[in-house]
């Protein structure tokens, strides 16, 4: 038998469970990416185009746009699979601490907005742990990552194209932002006018009461703690 025989057998395992991971993450981002488009669409804030499903409920002109931009990752045929990997990496990273400071001003806007509008923070059926000294400081901590996630590019002469990449998310991020505001001529809503009602489940507050607490295991709220 060839010693080496195993190796192989490990080798392809690897490689297999490697691609499978791959297709379950591309076909994660594929569905999430996609149905954002299209409630984008339907709600008027991207082309009606995208809105477009088939009798099943399948967004093809979403799929097929979303589908599209995968084919970013061919460019690694000419500048190198290593370089187009690092790119897609700092451009999605910039992405996420943007997206996650925005849910930070999202949630400080919607405590503030709860309570001027005559709410009890007692109705809410889930609080944030440390408000609003968590919530600031998740705001903080993605805005500076945001702004220092290129800072090697200074470092040792100025690298324009990993300036562009580091930084174009957030160009896109107020081009947008702005554009639509200049556009569309609308403006931050105020807090007492924030819609606190469309799409809330009516469920009565004595329901909450009368049902009884559960005990759960020490290691089940320990893993709640940290991943919820």
């Amino acid at each position: 038998m060839c010693p080496h025989s195993s190796y192989r057998v490990v080798s392809r395992l690897t490689w297999t469970i490697r691609i499978t991971a791959q297709f379950s993450s591309m076909n994660s981002a594929l569905y999430v990416a996609s149905r954002s488009l299209v409630t984008l669409a339907s709600q008027g804030r991207a082309p009606r185009f995208f809105a477009k499903t088939t009798k099943n409920g399948t967004p093809v002109n979403s799929l097929v746009f979303c589908n599209a931009l995968g084919l970013i990752a061919m460019l690694n045929y000419k500048a190198g699979p290593g370089k187009v990997f690092t790119y897609l990496i700092d451009i999605s990273g910039s992405a996420t601490y943007i997206a996650w400071a925005v849910i930070g001003v999202t949630h400080l806007r919607f405590r503030k907005a709860w309570v001027l509008q005559g709410h009890s923070i007692a109705e809410l059926p889930y609080k944030a742990l440390f408000y609003p000294y968590g919530t600031w400081f998740v705001v903080f901590i993605n805005t500076f990552l945001t702004l220092i996630a290129g800072y090697s590019v200074f470092i040792d002469g100025f690298d324009t194209v990993r300036f562009v990449v580091n930084y174009i998310v957030v160009a896109v991020f107020v081009v947008l932002f702005v554009g639509w505001k200049v556009i569309k001529k609308t403006k931050m809503v105020p807090l007492m006018e924030v819609d606190l009602s469309t799409g809330r489940r009516e469920i009565p507050q004595e329901q909450f009461a009368s049902e009884p607490k559960k005990h759960i295991p020490w290691y089940i709220a320990v893993k709640r703690f940290i991943f919820s």
